[in-house]
């Protein structure tokens, strides 16, 4: 009977840690609380609908910091300039003829535009502008804008100021693939050539974040450490100022790497917080 007991509880526990999209920060010396919600890149506002609880502490904050500042509208052009292939050059240059071909039809098949009217982009570009054509093919994602980019403008609704936890240079040093463009353009095409196990990968990884299960998408290397160490230093200056509503990847949060951790190891108490409909 105790065995059972402790089974159910052991169960219930790993569920409560699993189930999680929003954590709250004190203590520290803050006179009020903030908060980190998990965003995914691929997952719209409509999923706020399931999760409208949030707004409840939303509102108790006095700015939102997301991964970056959407409204720096210099710092996009940054990230448009890297986007482009070096030199004008096109994918041709890059792919067979009989491979580009594949991809073109491919992207007009499943994206609805051609690897032709995007060939001075980046593969990498390239295969995120697909990504985002197949997260709205799901239902919970035909309208809306994606979280973090909503979250930044609902606060510019509601007169809330704005913020990033890096700048458009910081963003790109980790977001950008820095691998070569023969490379990527692997990459890309073995996405397409492997679509239907791609597409159920992406599909459960959503699906993870949907359900709450936010360990499961933990990324745990030492970069991630070291983004994180910087991030938690501005996370730190900002919430000693003010309380703030910030919306993170739920990749970079757990783990022993996560952003939780690393607040945590700076002297805050982070507790998880439930939310109902």
């Amino acid at each position: 009977m105790k065995k059972t007991f402790l089974i159910i509880t052991t169960l219930l526990i790993l569920n409560n840690l699993q189930a999680q999209h929003l954590w709250k920060i004190s203590n520290g010396g803050l006179k009020k609380s903030s908060y980190i919600f998990a965003t995914h890149p691929y997952v719209s506002s409509t999923f706020l609908d399931y999760k409208s609880d949030v707004f409840k502490y939303f509102n108790q904050t006095g700015k939102v910091l997301g991964e970056f500042d959407s409204q720096d509208f210099e710092g996009l052009k940054v990230i448009q300039q890297n986007a482009f292939l070096a030199g004008k050059k096109s994918l041709k240059f890059f792919m067979s003829e009989e491979d580009f071909r594949f991809a073109d039809t491919f992207l007009s098949e499943n994206a609805g535009f051609t690897l032709e009217s995007v060939a001075l982009l980046k593969p990498q570009f390239v295969l995120a502008l697909y990504k985002e054509q197949l997260a709205r093919t799901f239902p919970y994602n035909k309208d809306g804008i994606f979280l973090d980019a909503w979250f930044q403008w609902y606060a510019s609704e509601k007169g809330k100021a704005v913020g990033g936890l890096e700048n458009l240079g910081e963003y790109l040093k980790y977001s950008i693939d820095t691998t070569s463009i023969e490379k990527q353009v692997g990459e890309m095409l073995n996405v397409m050539k492997k679509n239907e196990a791609f597409k159920q990968l992406f599909t459960a990884e959503i699906n993870e974040y949907k359900t709450g299960n936010i360990h499961a998408l933990s990324q745990n290397d030492n970069a991630l450490y070291e983004r994180n160490k910087k991030r938690a230093t501005v996370i730190e200056n900002e919430i000693q100022k003010t309380s703030c509503f910030i919306t993170v990847n739920a990749a970079t949060l757990t783990g022993e790497n996560g952003l939780l951790k690393t607040l945590e190891s700076k002297g805050y108490t982070v507790t998880a917080v439930e939310l109902k409909k």
